[in-house]
């Protein structure tokens, strides 16, 4: 991986840092192995479910890699994974690839205000997209998690549940 390119996704992580993400522990190895970082950030989201209202943290997971169609501009790039899961309701795992839409060139490393742009733009959007999933679990599973916190739940057996009526 070119050594620009590179410093120009390192930077872009440094100041991702400032919303809340976190390198992940082999960093170093990881982007010379496999080309990309890792991070990890609790995202702060918020729901309803009728007249209550949640507020919980979902450990989100972000692999961040530089991506050109043709060796002049590069595109970050990134696979995001959670898991979302409230007693009651179906584990849902979110995992979804994307990619900011601002292009970066290597003359771009000393752009500090580029190089955040592209930072706030991916954390605005894995923000929003993990808000908006959480949000759809809620309303998905709406039904169960009312009657597993209203007590409804119980075992026939030892392999079968199922909820009061």
């Amino acid at each position: 991986m070119n050594r620009k390119i590179t410093a120009i996704l390192l930077k872009i992580a440094i100041a991702l840092k400032k919303s809340g993400w976190r390198l992940g522990p082999d960093y170093e190895v990881e982007l010379k192995s496999e080309g990309h970082l890792s991070l990890k950030k609790p995202i702060r989201v918020q729901g309803a479910l009728g007249d209550e209202e949640w507020d919980d943290a979902i450990a989100t997971f972000m692999y961040l890699r530089l991506d050109s169609d043709d060796g002049i501009t590069y595109y970050p790039e990134y696979v995001v994974n959670a898991e979302i899961f409230i007693q009651g309701g179906d584990i849902k795992d979110v995992n979804y690839k994307m990619d900011a839409d601002i292009g970066l060139m290597d003359t771009d490393i000393e752009d500090e205000r580029k190089i955040e742009l592209a930072a706030r733009k991916i954390n605005s959007y894995v923000e929003s997209h993990i808000e908006s999933e959480y949000q759809s679990y809620l309303d998905t599973n709406a039904d169960s998690i009312k009657d597993y916190k209203a007590g409804g739940w119980k075992a026939d057996d030892e392999d079968n549940f199922s909820h009061r009526r």
